[in-house]
């Protein structure tokens, strides 16, 4: 549970301004940066503290790194003497610098989209979670233009499933247009291609798709100081950093006690 963010890196970036405002410009109502700020803010639970930038009160903790790796501290000096600015905050209007990253953590512990809004919505009554279930098409009110629910493929069997009053699709950059698509929902020349038969034309649906780029620079180290995955690393940080996570998980333990 919680996609890609039970499994990343765990870096909290709201992403450069610009962008929103281009889809904005583009026809996307209400993703432009100003409509979308308060939504960062409200979800956010700051370990900083509240500010013009950040919230408290939301169920997402965003905190500082607890062990800054030596070689982070180096490079990030590095950059500084090279004429770098220094970046405290990338989520605090500017976004060029050099500085390190927050996390999407709690004590050390990563706090996932599952963590921060599934868990404590598990004992509502209007909630019902389906795993292992794969979302085959959307369902089609031709007449009124409206998506009316769903198929899904689940252990070997189709079911449809209605909606009272709405369907969101968020199956992320990739399978969100192509569940559109497979459902008629596209550009006409593309489904026609593939034989699916149009149920509403809207160019644009699965193409553009933008992806920052990271560079990654490779460097060999002759002591085990790195984050990488080798024997060295393996028995030097491995049993320190399990010996933090049970002594810090205990003490929390005690503490709610």
């Amino acid at each position: 549970m919680g996609g890609s963010s039970a499994s990343n890196a765990m870096i909290y970036i709201r992403g450069h301004a610009q962008n929103y405002d281009d889809w904005a410009a583009l026809g996307n109502k209400g993703w432009g940066y100003a409509q979308m700020f308060p939504f960062f803010k409200r979800s956010e639970n700051q370990q900083r503290a509240a500010d013009t930038f950040h919230g408290t009160s939301g169920p997402l903790h965003v905190q500082d790194i607890n062990l800054k790796n030596k070689l982070c501290r180096v490079f990030v000096e590095a950059a500084k003497e090279a004429g770098h600015a220094e970046n405290l905050d990338f989520n605090a209007g500017e976004q060029e610098g050099v500085g390190f990253f927050q996390l999407t953590q709690k004590d050390g512990r990563r706090c996932s989209t599952a963590a921060a809004y599934l868990r404590e919505a598990e004992l509502l009554d209007n909630l019902t979670v389906i795993s292992s279930a794969h979302v085959t098409q959307l369902n089609f009110d031709t007449a009124n233009k409206r998506i009316v629910g769903l198929s899904y493929d689940w252990q070997a069997q189709i079911i449809e499933m209605k909606a009272k009053r709405e369907v969101i699709v968020c199956g992320g950059a990739i399978n969100s247009p192509q569940l559109l698509m497979l459902s008629g929902i596209g550009e006409w020349a593309e489904l026609e291609k593939h034989g699916i038969t149009v149920k509403h034309e809207l160019p644009g649906v699965g193409k553009n798709l933008q992806d920052p780029l990271d560079i990654m620079l490779v460097q060999k180290s002759l002591k085990a100081e790195s984050y990488g995955l080798g024997l060295k690393n393996l028995f030097t940080h491995l049993p320190y950093n399990l010996y933090q996570y049970m002594i810090k998980k205990t003490r929390l333990f005690c503490l709610q006690r």
